[in-house]
C-alpha cells in the first residue's frame, strides 16, 4: 500500500521534471542546429556549382548545360541555380535543412502508422525517439543534410517524395473507410502531379524506390481492397513516370558515367563489396554500432516482447524491399559508390523496423514510465551535445574558410600567379562537411584552373596541420586566453 502511494506521488513529479528537461534541451538543440547549418561553409562542389551558375547567361542556359553535360536531376539543377544566385534563398534553405529532415520523418510516420502525430498526443514521445534514432544513425549526415550540394541532392528530394507518398497513403487509407466515395479531382490534384514529377526526376535511387512503393500501394487498392483509384492519382502516377524518364534519359548522366571507366568484372567486384557491407556502413564499425543499437532500442521500447506476426511482417515487407532496391539500383553506378549513397537504404530500413513494431497488436501505452522517461532524457541530452559540438566545429571551419577565401581574393586583386593557403585544421564534427586533405588538394588544383592562379597548401615546418584543431579542447580552455 505504501509503495503504491509512493508511486502515485512520485510519478507526476518524475513526469514533470523529465518533460521540462526534454523541452529545455530540445529548445537549445534546435537553436544550435540552426547555427550549425548556417555556419557550414561552401565547400568542394558548392564552389564549382557557384562558378557554373556565374558563367551561365540565365537559368535556361544553365539548365540545358547541366542536363546535357552532367545530370537529369531536375530539383538539383533548379535549386543549384537559385540558391547560388540569391543569397537569401541560400540562407533560408540552409537554416531549413535540419527541420526539413524531421518534417520528412513526420510525413513518413503517417505513411507507416496512418496517423499524423501531434505534439499533444500521448504517444508523441515515440515519434521523438524514432526520428532522433534515425538522426543519430544516418551515414554521412553532414554530406546528405548539412552540406549545400548534399541537401539539394538528397534531403530535399526525400522531403518532396515523402509529400507525394503521404498523398498516396492518404488515398489508400481513405479506401478502407466505410463511407469512401471516389472523387476524380480534388484539391490534391496539383500537389500530386507536381510532387510526382519532382519525385520521379529527383535522384536515381529514390525515384525507383518511390515508383515501387506507389505501384505496390496501387496494387493493394485495386486487388486487395477492391476499390477504384481516382483519376488525379493516375495522372500523378503518370507524372512520376514522366519524371523518371526525364531523369534517366538525360544525356548528362551518360557523359558523367563515361568520365570514369571500369570493366564488367571490376564493377561486379565493387558492387558485391558495397552490397554486403552497406548495412554495416561500408566497414565504418563505429557508425554501424550506433545503427544496430538504435534498432535494438526501438524493439526494446516499442515491442519488448518481440511480437511480430506473419501478417504484420507481410504488410511491412515492402519497406525492406524498397531499401534493397535503393542498393541494387546502384549496379550501373559502381564508380560513384560511397557511404552517402546508403542514405536512402538506411532510412527505409528504419521505416521497415518501425512498421513491424508499431501496429495494432502492440500496445505502446504499456511501456513503463521510468524506462520511457530515462530514454527521453538521454536522447534529449545527446541531441543537445550533438548540436553544440557541431556548431563549434562548423563555426571554426567557417572562419578558416573565410580566411582562405580572403587570401584567394587578395591574390586575384594583386594579379598573383602563385598562392599558398593553409590546410583546414578544424577536426570535423558529425555535422561538419569538409574535404579530406587529399580531396582538398585536388580541389585546389581544379579551382586554380578556373581563376588562373596556382594554389597549393602551405608546406613549411610551422604550417598548420590538417584536422589538428580540437575545437572542444579550445572551448574548454577559452577562459585561459
Amino acid at each position: 500500500m505504501h509503495i503504491y502511494l509512493l508511486n502515485r506521488l512520485t510519478y507526476p513529479m518524475i513526469k514533470k521534471i523529465s518533460v521540462n528537461f526534454c523541452y529545455i534541451f530540445s529548445f537549445f538543440s534546435i537553436f544550435f542546429y540552426f547555427l550549425t547549418s548556417f555556419y557550414q561553409p561552401l565547400i568542394g562542389d558548392d564552389i564549382f556549382v557557384f562558378y557554373d551558375v556565374k558563367n551561365s547567361e540565365d537559368f535556361f542556359s544553365y539548365f540545358v548545360f547541366k542536363y546535357n553535360n552532367w545530370t537529369g536531376r531536375f530539383l538539383q539543377i533548379v535549386l543549384g541555380y537559385y540558391l547560388f544566385t540569391n543569397e537569401y534563398f541560400l540562407i533560408f534553405f540552409k537554416l531549413a535543412s535540419i527541420p526539413t529532415f524531421f518534417i520528412t520523418m513526420w510525413l513518413a510516420w503517417y505513411c507507416i502508422t496512418s496517423k499524423f502525430i501531434k505534439l499533444s498526443d500521448e504517444n508523441f514521445w515515440t515519434f521523438f525517439v524514432f526520428s532522433s534514432l534515425v538522426w543519430f544513425s544516418l551515414p554521412a549526415i553532414a554530406e546528405n543534410i548539412v552540406w549545400v550540394t548534399g541537401f539539394i541532392t538528397w534531403l530535399y528530394p526525400m522531403f518532396i517524395s515523402l509529400i507525394f507518398l503521404t498523398l498516396i497513403f492518404y488515398f489508400y487509407n481513405s479506401t478502407s473507410e466505410n463511407n469512401f466515395k471516389i472523387k476524380n479531382f480534388t484539391w490534391k490534384f496539383i500537389p500530386i502531379i507536381i510532387t510526382g514529377f519532382l519525385s520521379g526526376s529527383s535522384i536515381e535511387q529514390l525515384s525507383i524506390i518511390i515508383l515501387f512503393v506507389t505501384s505496390y500501394i496501387f496494387y493493394l487498392i485495386i486487388f486487395v481492397n477492391n476499390k477504384k483509384i481516382s483519376t488525379e492519382y493516375y495522372i500523378g502516377y503518370l507524372f512520376l513516370i514522366l519524371g523518371i524518364l526525364f531523369l534517366f534519359l538525360a544525356p548528362g548522366n551518360y557523359t558523367r558515367m563515361n568520365l570514369v571507366e571500369s570493366n564488367f568484372i571490376e564493377k561486379i567486384f565493387k558492387f558485391t563489396i558495397y552490397l554486403f557491407s552497406s548495412y554495416f556502413f561500408l566497414g565504418n564499425v563505429k557508425e554501424a554500432m550506433i545503427f544496430f543499437f538504435s534498432i535494438i532500442l526501438l524493439f526494446f521500447l516499442f515491442n519488448p516482447e518481440t511480437r511480430i506476426t506473419i501478417n504484420v511482417l507481410k504488410k511491412s515487407l515492402f519497406w525492406l524491399v524498397a531499401s534493397l532496391i535503393g542498393l541494387f539500383i546502384m549496379i550501373p553506378l559502381t564508380n560513384f559508390l560511397s557511404i552517402r549513397t546508403i542514405f536512402f537504404p538506411i532510412i527505409f530500413i528504419f521505416f521497415f523496423i518501425l512498421s513491424i513494431n508499431i501496429n495494432l497488436e502492440n500496445n505502446i501505452n504499456n511501456t513503463k514510465p521510468l524506462k520511457k522517461y530515462f530514454v527521453l532524457i538521454i536522447i534529449s541530452s545527446l541531441l543537445f551535445f550533438d548540436s553544440f559540438t557541431s556548431f563549434l566545429s562548423n563555426r571554426s571551419l567557417y572562419y578558416e574558410n573565410n580566411y582562405r577565401n580572403y587570401l584567394i581574393n587578395e591574390a586575384r586583386i594583386l594579379d598573383q600567379e602563385y598562392l599558398e593557403v593553409p590546410f583546414y585544421t578544424t577536426i570535423p564534427s558529425r555535422l561538419t562537411y569538409n574535404l579530406n586533405p587529399e580531396h582538398d588538394r585536388e580541389f585546389l588544383k581544379n579551382i586554380s584552373k578556373i581563376i588562373n592562379i596556382k594554389i597549393v597548401h602551405q608546406d613549411t615546418d610551422n604550417a598548420a596541420l590538417p584536422n589538428s584543431k580540437n575545437i572542444l579542447k579550445e572551448f574548454k580552455n577559452i577562459l585561459d586566453k
